[in-house]
């Protein structure tokens, strides 16, 4: 029908062959992400962009000037078109201003994402001297920018200071104080809080939904959390995405919910107890008789450690009584007339806030120089004991050749013995928790493929939350997450079988779990050159023949 659609998702070999299509003009509509602005020659006489504004992973921002251009580049092909159109569909949320100051504009500032990391450090030591290491860091492009975005940043916040000065003396009110009115009416009644823990959240989701009403878990009392206490599951409930929650009883007749997000411990039955028929937990009587043999029960084991877990809290009377104040302060401020302006004010000034506290952020970590962020990473180094003094030592040289963004911890797990004794088909699948990143649209699988890699994945969680404990001390940025959610994919890639078993009707789409393999193949070559262990070597080397096959193998020539 002469449209087709470009984006990551796809398979590479369907991507190439779109954009032939497109150039031969077989192809007259293509529907893109940004996939067809950059490194792609796929010029067309018109383009239409659908959203000026885009989501980064946090939040959704407006297109820099540069990333406006090369969408719009797309538009008008040189030596045959002597005109092209860039159409921008218009948006409430987009002034009209915004859209041609991106149009109009003609520099384009650069930034730069360098920063200190593990493996720099590594090779940092192992190839110069001290006080050159750290000038070469501070004569970066990085430092430079650094430098410069710190003037700009200070002379930003001294005028927001005087905004918030002006937004001061306009939210003043002689009836009443509206900036407590504004409090008091933004914080939303809640019937509970959650506190939280750092989970395992991947590794805890499985457990959460195997448990049924009846089973007796075993969690820490809010009295002596060092003396675990029983509690039973009375009821589950299973959200968008697959998340399970459920409800549990104490022994004090109390309900509470446990999210998998909000604790540390494997939920796994000790007992259980007979629910009964008809079974009714909103029924106090049943209440009552779940609690007296959730007292009495006899528990097969209680050996999970010191679990904690988040309590649920209630703030019903904690809500009234502020309800009670928000009322009375309204009243009081009724008879201003000025009072809607004295409220903007204070909106204004929330917002202002906000910016002036993120903007003082940036500036501290700007203003640390790149050579005390070398410092501390260092210092983090020595403590794992990859550096001694200004010297690598065995596990650093390791270290040293790994290029990955998880490089300090796959260097802690070859050191911990993670991928010893495993055949090249578990290698593949333990590899995937250190390059797969789970997305809303595509969770990921909850499953295993074996109980031993399993345990070897929790084990690298647990290596994993040590090393973040680290890096917070030393004001680091965190390593990334180790997510369990591709191992079953790469598993079932690795033994052989077709892509249509391997991801079916799982949600994954094609171009990612191509790029996941691929990253998998880069990883086991790495690994394969800095491993001591012949064996072990052979193994990672192993890996490239299993999974470079079919797509992926076409997806590497369609790249050469």
């Amino acid at each position: 029908s002469g449209i087709a659609s470009h984006h990551a998702g796809m398979v590479p070999p369907l991507k190439e062959a779109v954009e032939k299509c497109f150039a031969r003009s077989l192809i007259k509509v293509v529907f893109a992400t940004e996939t067809l602005s950059l490194g792609i020659n796929m010029p067309a006489r018109s383009v239409v962009i659908e959203k000026l504004n885009k989501f980064n992973g946090d939040s959704h921002d407006l297109l820099t000037a540069g990333e406006y251009t090369q969408l719009a580049g797309r538009a008008g092909r040189r030596g045959i078109d002597e005109i092209g159109y860039c159409l921008a569909l218009w948006s409430p949320y987009v002034a009209f201003s915004q859209v041609a100051n991106l149009m109009m504009t003609k520099s384009y500032p650069l930034t730069s994402s360098f920063r200190p990391t593990y493996n720099m450090a590594a090779n940092l030591v192992r190839g110069f001297e001290p006080q050159v290491a750290r000038n070469l860091l501070n004569l970066s492009f990085a430092q430079f920018r650094s430098d410069a975005e710190i003037v700009h940043l200070e002379a930003r916040l001294a005028k927001l200071r005087s905004e918030r000065d002006l937004l001061i003396e306009q939210a003043k009110c002689d009836y009443g104080d509206v900036q407590a009115y504004f409090r008091l009416s933004q914080d939303k009644p809640k019937t509970e809080k959650y506190i939280d823990v750092i989970p395992s959240e991947r590794y805890i989701m499985p457990y959460f939904s195997r448990l049924r009403p009846g089973d007796v878990l075993v969690v820490p009392s809010d009295e002596n959390p060092a003396l675990p206490t029983r509690v039973v599951v009375i009821a589950t409930s299973k959200k968008k995405g697959g998340r399970v929650s459920v409800w549990v009883l104490t022994t004090g007749a109390q309900k509470l919910l446990i999210r998998p997000n909000q604790v540390d411990f494997v939920p796994k039955p000790v007992a259980r107890i007979d629910v009964g028929v008809p079974y009714d937990p909103k029924e106090h009587a049943y209440i009552a008789a779940m609690t007296e043999s959730l007292r009495s029960v006899q528990l097969a084991n209680s050996g999970y450690g010191e679990p904690r877990f988040s309590r649920t809290v209630d703030h019903k009377a904690n809500a009234l009584h502020s309800n009670a104040n928000l009322i009375k302060i309204r009243n009081e401020l009724r008879a201003c007339a000025d009072f809607n302006r004295h409220l903007s004010a204070i909106k204004k000034l929330a917002r202002l806030q906000e910016t002036t506290d993120r903007i003082t952020s940036t500036v501290k970590s700007h203003s640390e120089s790149l050579a005390r962020q070398f410092d501390r990473v260092l210092e983090v180094l020595s403590d794992l004991g990859f550096v001694d003094g200004w010297e690598l030592t065995e596990k650093g040289e390791r270290l040293a050749g790994l290029f990955h963004e998880s490089d300090l911890l796959i260097a802690l797990c070859l050191d911990k013995g993670m991928f010893d004794d495993l055949d090249p088909i578990d290698l593949v699948a333990l590899l995937s928790v250190f390059v797969y990143e789970s997305r809303v649209s595509a969770p990921g699988s909850d499953s295993f493929p074996s109980r031993e890699l399993e345990r070897r994945f929790t084990e690298i969680a647990r290596l994993r939350n040590e090393l973040v404990r680290d890096e917070a001390r030393q004001r680091i940025p965190s390593t990334k997450l180790v997510d369990s959610g591709f191992m079953v994919y790469a598993s079932n890639w690795a033994k052989g079988r077709d892509l249509s078993v391997v991801i079916g009707d799982h949600n994954v789409p094609g171009g990612d779990f191509v790029r996941y393999i691929k990253q998998i193949i880069d990883l086991a070559r790495q690994l394969a050159n800095v491993v001591s262990d012949p064996v072990l070597s052979q193994r990672f080397r192993a890996i490239n023949h299993l999974i470079c096959r079919g797509v992926v193998e076409a997806s590497i020539r369609v790249e050469r």
